[in-house]
């Protein structure tokens, strides 16, 4: 192997991430590494390593079995509580100049379920990938520089948000939010495809933000009232 090649795979084994306890490593392939591939399966968040978690008031993050399937619990039980969750890393923009000339792709895809989502704040709610706050471990639907799914009047909408400047579209089959459903973000230069049941329903072209961003999702109850978020298996990988 040439001393070249030595190197890339090397570089590829630096983004390979396994999966928390009780999830699964997945080997690197021919087009790029799995940065993470989470099942959750012993009810363990690996917040030294892969994850981050921050609450405020009554809210909680931790693992729940629902029926045969164990989820990442985001559970604000009272008025004005805050949940959040995301990767402790950033992650490059594919083909951004001067960090990352070998993926052009990036693709982040889950399953979620909401609980109560009238009572979820909508202008702080996002599932998807933000840029770490200042003073903060992980930032909010309202701050600059995010992608993701969003809500506007309890209904569910697409966002990317480059240094404040907004392009927000509202998700066409607008499918059940109380059902679990399989959400995907596949980002590539200059456009963002967001994707429900493996349904290609929004892209964007406008407002991508620039900077390499962290997995982030975070719930906020309205006041006086229960809002939950549920997580089921989680991955997110680079191609080339």
């Amino acid at each position: 192997m040439s001393a070249y090649n030595t190197q890339i795979n090397a570089a590829r084994d630096k983004l390979l991430r396994s999966a928390s306890a009780g999830g699964t490593t997945t080997a690197i392939t021919a087009t790029g590494p799995m940065i993470y591939n989470e099942l959750w399966a012993t009810g363990t968040i690996d917040t030294t390593n892969l994850w981050q978690t921050t609450v405020a008031a009554t809210g909680t993050v931790s693992t729940l079995t629902a029926g045969s399937l164990r989820v990442v619990r985001l559970n604000c039980p009272a008025g004005a509580d805050q949940a959040r969750f995301g990767g402790q890393r950033k992650i490059v923009t594919p083909i951004s100049p001067g960090t990352n000339y070998l993926y052009t792709r990036l693709t982040m895809e889950w399953s979620a379920i909401l609980v109560n989502v009238a009572n979820h704040e909508n202008a702080n709610f996002i599932m998807g990938m933000g840029d770490e706050a200042a003073g903060a471990t992980i930032d909010h639907r309202g701050a600059n520089d995010a992608l993701g799914f969003i809500l506007v009047s309890d209904a569910l909408n697409t966002l990317t948000d480059s240094g404040g400047t907004e392009t927000v579209t509202v998700v066409p089959s607008a499918p059940t939010l109380t059902n679990y459903n399989r959400y995907k973000i596949v980002i590539e230069n200059g456009s963002v495809q967001f994707y429900v049941n493996k349904v290609l329903e929004v892209t964007h072209t406008t407002n991508i933000p620039a900077l390499p961003l962290k997995i982030n999702f975070v719930v906020i109850s309205e006041a006086a009232v229960a809002a939950e978020l549920r997580i089921g298996p989680l991955r997110c990988w680079l191609e080339d």
